[in-house]
């Protein structure tokens, strides 16, 4: 999962910085979200000592990001 994060061939993010409309755009800051957060909650579940730092950069706000950008694309303000 992390590699759909931080893949230099192919990553989600790949795709979002190849995006120009703002609407694809946060769609795919959800789909980066949620994917960090899963990946995070995965490797806590593994018990891992460590994890790759953009993991273990993911918390409370990423979820509060991730509420606020499809809130925005719900309402129609994104």
């Amino acid at each position: 999962m992390y590699d759909l994060l931080d893949s230099e061939a192919q990553s989600f993010t790949l795709f979002q910085e190849a995006e120009t409309d703002a609407r694809q755009i946060a769609v795919w800051n959800c789909i980066i979200d949620a994917a960090a957060y899963i990946c995070r909650r995965a490797y806590e579940a593994q018990g891992a000592k460590y994890v790759p730092e953009p993991v273990g950069l993911v918390g409370a706000d990423t979820l509060e990001h991730m509420k606020h950008t499809y809130e925005g694309l719900c309402n129609g303000s994104i």
